[in-house]
């Protein structure tokens, strides 16, 4: 049990820190990038044409969805470590399956006794 809630704080961690990362770049490059006068947002930059060579991406896009997709893995990481800490606090462990003769209810691989 502590194995688990060990993972699931090194995984919070991670993501926070991504979460976090993903956030301060995406707001420095939109910041940088509306400095020019021509540009309103930075949702409207990624539509124009910078240079001949260079055609614009959906770099916008791209990151605010890996964003919105860091602090919603974030919240479900919160969500399974308060459950995995109640669960101990409870004092309830994991449950092993045990066969009992049908097999759309026996485990899919029995361990040997």
């Amino acid at each position: 049990m502590s194995v688990s809630l060990a993972i699931a704080a090194t995984f919070l961690f991670f993501l926070l820190v991504s979460g976090c990362i993903l956030n301060i770049g995406l707001s420095s490059l939109c910041q940088s990038v509306t400095k020019a006068d021509a540009v309103k947002s930075c949702q409207a930059a990624q539509s124009l044409t910078w240079s001949e060579s260079h055609k614009s991406s959906p770099f916008y896009t791209s990151l605010h969805n890996a964003q919105v997709s860091a602090w919603v893995n974030f919240f479900f990481w919160v969500v399974a470590l308060v459950l995995l800490i109640i669960q101990k606090k409870r004092g309830t462990q994991f449950t092993q399956l045990t066969g009992t003769g049908d097999p759309e209810t026996d485990p899919i691989f029995h361990r040997p006794q």
